[in-house]
């Protein structure tokens, strides 16, 4: 089951950014550095037809460099709330491929809307962290309290 997972995310995400923003992605080890300079994250739910939460973790300089492609917009002119409009769509478009990836051609699933800036969850709620990067920029998606996948073993990378 887990490698189940990690073959949906990649698809989710490298299919999400290429198609989006024309950019390559390509997944990472944990051991790669984390997003560094300013951060901005953004969490959403699954509703239906089981409960979890996905959350991401961009540099404000990818995002700026996805908004300049996806919008035209100049990396110093974009305003913060164009750059966690961007991620909040990222998030949305990778959920939603995500959970085609993973349900029966015929199972309608429910998510709610991308929140920015999202409290911390508890560590013990963490099921899956993602790494990944695109050009020098490093970034992360995490998974957690997906309860339909119990079985899973968790990973706290």
């Amino acid at each position: 089951m887990a490698e189940k997972l990690d073959e949906a995310m990649l698809k989710s995400v490298t299919e999400t950014l290429e198609n989006l923003a024309f950019m390559e992605v390509f997944a990472a080890s944990k051991e790669d550095p984390a997003p560094s300079g300013e951060n901005m994250s953004a969490a959403l739910l699954f509703l239906e037809p089981f409960q979890g939460e996905i959350r991401s973790e961009f540099s404000r300089a990818l995002l700026e460099e996805i908004s300049e492609t996806v919008c035209g917009l100049s990396q110093e002119g974009c305003a913060e709330s164009a750059l966690k409009d961007i991620l909040g769509e990222i998030l949305n478009t990778i959920a939603g491929r995500f959970l085609t990836e993973l349900l029966p051609q015929t199972q309608p699933f429910r998510i709610g809307l991308p929140e920015p800036d999202p409290l911390p969850h508890p560590e013990p709620e963490l099921l899956r962290t993602w790494h990944f990067r695109s050009d020098q920029h490093p970034f992360t998606v995490q998974l957690s309290k997906l309860f339909s996948f119990d079985l899973l073993p968790t990973d706290k990378t």
